[in-house]
């Protein structure tokens, strides 16, 4: 298995550090030092993925989620709850809705992937279909009824929520 070299991992490990510390333009200097030949390696992909969210490159960031998953990366759920966030940003709400109903299944005890679709789901007028993917959501990580008060896109259903 080909890896990247100590260089390389060194200024990608910085680069994730930079992007724990929200200091987006530092990440993107390390990215930048990265050898173009190893950029095609796994944990370079990772941490331009991570770039390109922080940035707000969403057709990027859809390009290196879906690069990382067709690698054999399916058994990570993040990887599509990420995909979907860009996408939703790129393409709109229900390419990224579409993305989250076929993992679904597959992560049942990921409580984003029904959060996120009642974000959707309430976003494309759907209140009572929002209302279940939260019910489900909260089963699974109470904490997020918070967030659900909080959030945007769950506005129109918040009062709903209250109860």
């Amino acid at each position: 298995m080909l890896a990247t070299s100590d260089e390389g991992k060194w200024h990608i490990e910085r680069a994730d550090g930079f992007l724990d510390l929200n200091m987006i333009d530092q990440a993107r200097r390390e990215l930048e030092q990265v050898n173009p030949f190893e950029r095609r390696y796994d944990n370079y992909i990772y941490a331009a993925l991570r770039l390109a969210l922080a940035d707000a490159r969403w057709g990027n960031a859809a390009q290196f989620a879906r690069t990382l998953i067709s690698r054999s990366h399916t058994r990570e759920p993040d990887l599509y709850v990420r995909l979907a966030y860009a996408v939703r940003r790129a393409e709109g709400i229900e390419a990224a809705r579409i993305i989250l109903l076929q993992v679904l299944k597959r992560f049942p005890k990921i409580a984003v992937i029904p959060f996120n679709l009642a974000c959707y789901a309430c976003r494309l007028g759907h209140p009572d279909e929002a209302m279940a993917y939260l019910k489900k959501a909260f089963k699974l990580d109470p904490g997020l009824r918070e967030d659900a008060l909080d959030d945007e896109d769950l506005q129109p259903i918040r009062e709903r929520l209250e109860d």
